[in-house]
């Protein structure tokens, strides 16, 4: 076999181990990345189908390499069998494999364009949920700092009751009396009416509050009260009446409150945020993928340009070029079984108590595939 051919073959062989290398460290790091928010059955699910994914795109990229070899091979055969059209064989194939090349490029390009534009979309949702609940925390504690201030307003209200009140003892009839605060403390607690005395003279008489009847006050400068223990028009009277309006308010305000703290579903959140972090994992993953194949792609491509013209039949490069393909061939088969554990694997993740036989057996395709990351929890 000549220098060029050979040279031609380990760049090849280059391509291909260098294409598994990036696949392996995109697999440790979509594990990695994985690992991190482990124990949630939908993040799991996620990863899992994101790690399958990646599989997929690994076997496409395989698979069109097979298609690629198994092309050059038959070309090689054919340049072997007639020497004379060796030059112009070569030449078409070369050009029908940079076409692929380039198509296949394109074809990487489109998908990194989509994959990117994922990512962006997961990303922006994620920030959207962690927005809405530190808004759902804002109000939270907003809530609990008005019930607070609720509370003490209440205590200041009930001490200052039991230090400066007395409480209303009349209980007769109200024909022809009213509601007063004669001893001036804040609330209409006593009751005054008119009464006849034994002489014939009439006189205004108040129960007090605490106890006790008055003929002292004179009616002529006295304020009624609309009902008992109505806040009076008196220095005292409007210090209770400004508490109670700072109770009404707060109480509303804590009311406004919880309505706007209930239309937020933290719950439903943090579950959705938990599979947004894994989401984005994956696409992340993906993205570095086919960012890495489409580095690939072009090299190959250009690999390519290069070998064309120094193209010559030999039947060392066809066992060569056979054994690669023997090769992919195998590997192809054997992603094909990592990809059906993965997604068994995925479509069990996504019950919250999968059987524990099944669970058993995926673990066991997992190991056997060279997967035992990827393995569920067995509860």
């Amino acid at each position: 076999m000549c220098i060029r051919d050979r040279a031609e073959a380990e760049v090849e062989m280059e391509v291909a181990q260098r294409a598994e290398h990036v696949t392996e460290r995109v697999r440790d790091d979509i594990r990695e990345e994985v690992s991190k928010v482990e124990g949630s059955a939908d993040l799991k699910a996620a990863a899992l189908r994101g790690q399958k994914r990646v599989v997929d795109e690994r076997n496409d990229a395989v698979e069109m390499k097979v298609r690629q070899l198994r092309k050059q091979s038959d070309d090689l055969d054919r340049m072997r069998k007639e020497a004379k059209m060796n030059t112009q064989l070569s030449v078409r194939s070369a050009l029908v494999g940079i076409g692929n090349g380039v198509r296949h490029t394109k074809s990487l390009e489109r998908k990194l364009a989509t994959a990117t534009d994922d990512l962006q979309q997961f990303t922006k949702r994620g920030r959207q949920i962690d927005g809405q609940l530190l808004e759902a925390k804002r109000l939270r504690e907003a809530v609990d700092k008005a019930t607070e201030k609720l509370k003490g307003l209440r205590e200041e209200k009930k001490q200052k009751k039991k230090t400066i009140v007395r409480s209303p003892v009349y209980a007769g009839s109200e024909d022809g009396g009213g509601w007063y605060d004669i001893l001036a403390q804040g609330l209409c607690n006593d009751f005054c009416r008119t009464v006849a005395l034994p002489s014939g003279e009439r006189k205004w008489r108040c129960s007090l509050a605490g106890g006790g009847e008055s003929d002292e006050h004179e009616e002529q400068g006295q304020k009624q009260c609309a009902h008992k223990g109505g806040f009076s028009d008196s220095p005292a009277g409007h210090e209770f009446g400004s508490l109670q309006q700072k109770i009404e308010l707060t109480q509303e305000t804590i009311s406004k409150l919880s309505g706007l703290a209930a239309t937020i579903d933290v719950g439903h959140l943090e579950g959705e945020l938990v599979i947004n972090k894994g989401e984005v994992a994956a696409a992340e993953a993906h993205e570095q993928l086919l960012e890495e194949s489409v580095d690939a792609s072009k090299k190959a491509t250009q690999a390519e340009k290069r070998a064309m013209h120094e193209r010559a039949p030999g039947d060392n490069r066809v066992a060569m070029l056979q054994k690669q393909l023997d090769e992919l061939k195998a590997r192809k088969k054997w992603q094909g079984k990592q990809i059906e554990a993965l997604a068994e694997a995925a479509r069990l993740a996504k019950f919250a108590d999968p059987p524990l036989e099944e669970v058993v057996y995926t673990n066991g395709k997992l190991a056997k595939y060279g997967l035992p990351d990827d393995k569920l929890p067995i509860s």
